[in-house]
């Protein structure tokens, strides 16, 4: 009796387990309604699918199913292909895998992105259509089977390409508009890209870029802030129809010539004499316009070369820096450093791969790199659009060539072509220390004797600065992602962009422009601009805390107590290592 009775009791738990979702899956059905074909791609940070990547052709479709509890991201790549190497690789949307299949692709495309939380709440699914990374295709998400007020269909259905900004644009090779970057990838500004001193929801505003992708598409994510009736929603069983071009006749952008023009039959041979006469004169006429065009473009390139050497000669020189200690009893730089050619900076990364790319910085992006001497570097872009890209390049060539000190890291040299300007560093195989410190799968690696190593070479580092080199430096931006680590976890100072050098006999110095990190700046300069020694002191302060506690100061949550590790709440709380010394 008491088995017969466990048996119905184990009926009726999978009926209403089923009923309630929970062996449901949901499927993506992709529709191509494009005049081209259309390779649909897939990043999965969630579970997975049968596929990361396919071809689908006009008027094809395609059924894929997905567990309840996947997540990630779909959208559409155009004008695909394999080169002679048998390298598949397309115009937009490209995963950076090298093949059809998108599994392993390491960056997010300038594309109009769908993305999905399945069962992120128990039977609800969630899912928006984003333009935070840019546009390529039209593409409309409708949901089937599910409910809910907001369980509706969303999209972008508009050819932003058209109303794309030139500075946003991605264009063919034959030059015609087939994808709109946004314009955090465009500049790689934090006002963009929502992050440094910009990086919460009253700080980080739409701007008149985002406001473009946002007056065509009302219902996608314009920017990573708008999350206003953007997001949609849909409880129980639902399955959900991903269409690209779903109501235009989006063509393949393709280079088109002119129909050649046909005369009458019924000319005269003096018309004949007429146009045979008007073609000398234009003949003649273009020959002298060419002419002309040809000498102004060779001033204006001189002209503009004279402009760069000498933006060269000043990036060179200790020009602004006014400290003797900077110069050598000649004048000349004392610094010894290599200058590297383009063309073995684009040989070292593999033409920039997304493969080496290592990070983002707040000038622009660092990648590994290997010299044909086969020693690793690490290369430091220095974003064109950034205002204070020239400064952060002259400040940091000059100073850290100047300094040598074990936790330190090692300027190798430089490299300039053309607007590009990058610093080659020694690379760091462990990454920053951020990486270890804040992830819950990398945290345990450091011990406390590591911790302790890390903070008694940061020390060290930072005492050079401060008393032992040559030069007074305050860094003004020391936090765990500029400390990094080498092969044996020995830590190195970084980024001295924002530094500044002091003469020996003063102290502290007053600015306008506070720049550095908001929850490791000092008070009195984050408040009044007045910094010193002492700043650097206190955000190695901070940087201790985080290193003892294993949290982020100003990046965690609880109901009650204080609100940082270093600061105490709004009621007077105790800071939180203090109240946590006293309960342990």
């Amino acid at each position: 009796m008491t088995r017969k009775l466990s048996f119905q009791i184990l009926f009726l738990i999978l009926i209403n387990s089923s009923k309630a979702g929970i062996y449901c899956s949901a499927a993506f059905t992709f529709v191509n309604k494009c005049e081209f074909t259309v390779w649909p791609g897939i990043f999965s940070n969630r579970g997975t699918l049968p596929t990361s990547g396919f071809s689908l052709e006009t008027g094809g479709s395609k059924i894929i199913n997905a567990s309840s509890s996947w997540g990630g991201r779909l959208w559409g790549r155009t004008n695909c292909g394999n080169d002679s190497s048998g390298k598949f690789s397309c115009i937009t949307g490209d995963c950076g895998t090298g093949k059809l299949e998108c599994d392993g692709g390491r960056t997010v495309p300038t594309v109009t992105l769908a993305e999905f939380q399945l069962d992120t709440v128990p039977r609800t699914d969630f899912y928006d259509v984003s333009l935070v990374f840019g546009y390529n295709l039209p593409i409309l998400v409708t949901p089937q089977g599910g409910s809910g007020d907001s369980c509706v269909e969303t999209g972008c259905v508009a050819d932003v390409n058209g109303a794309c900004p030139s500075e946003l644009r991605v264009t063919s090779v034959g030059g015609e508009g087939v994808a709109c970057k946004s314009a955090c990838q465009a500049f790689l500004e934090d006002q963009y890209c929502c992050r440094g001193a910009n990086n919460t929801p009253d700080t980080c505003k739409p701007t008149q870029y985002s406001q473009v992708f946002k007056s065509a598409c009302p219902q996608a994510f314009s920017y990573t802030y708008d999350d206003a009736n953007t997001t949609f929603s849909c409880t129980g069983a639902a399955d959900y129809t991903i269409t690209f071009c779903p109501f235009s006749n989006a063509s393949q952008p393709s280079s088109r010539g002119s129909p050649p023009s046909t005369s009458s039959p019924g000319s005269t041979s003096s018309s004949k004499g007429m146009k045979k006469n008007t073609k000398i004169i234009l003949l003649v006429v273009s020959a002298v316009v060419l002419v002309i065009l040809a000498m102004a473009l060779c001033i204006m390139r001189r002209i503009k070369q004279g402009k760069r050497e000498e933006k060269l000669h000043e990036l060179l020189t200790l020009e602004g820096y006014t400290d003797t200690y900077e110069l050598d009893s000649s004048g000349a730089k004392n610094h010894d450093l290599r200058r590297f050619t383009y063309a073995s900076i684009v040989s070292a990364t593999s033409n920039f791969s997304s493969y080496h790319k290592l990070g983002q910085g707040g000038f622009g992006p660092v990648y590994k790199g290997k010299t044909p001497e086969g020693q690793d570097i690490a290369v430091k872009i220095l974003s064109r659009q950034s205002g204070q890209g020239l400064l952060e390049f002259k400040t940091e060539l000059i100073l850290i060539s100047k300094l040598q000190h074990v936790n330190l890291v090692k300027l190798l040299g430089f490299c300039i072509h053309g607007d590009d300007k990058m610093l080659i560093y020694d690379y760091m195989p462990n990454k920053s220390l951020d990486f270890f410190l804040f992830s819950p799968s990398t945290r345990e690696q450091l011990d406390w004797q590591q911790r302790f190593k890390i903070i008694e070479g940061t020390a060290q580092g930072l005492l050079y600065l401060h008393k032992h080199s040559r030069l007074k430096i305050i860094h003004r931006d020391l936090k765990p992602s500029n400390i990094l680590l080498d092969e044996n976890m020995n830590p190195k100072i970084s980024d001295f962009g924002l530094a500044r050098i002091f003469k020996q006999n003063i102290d502290e110095a007053n600015t306008n422009r506070r720049v550095g990190t908001y929850g490791y700046m000092a008070p009195e300069y984050a408040m009044q601009g007045i910094f010193s020694v002492k700043s650097d002191v206190y955000s190695f302060g901070v940087l201790v805390l985080e290193i003892v506690s294993g949290r982020r100061n100003n990046s965690f949550h609880q109901i009650e107590g204080p609100l940082n590790l270093v600061e105490p709440g709004s009621s007077g709380e105790k800071i939180l290592l203090w109240s946590s010394w006293i309960q342990h």
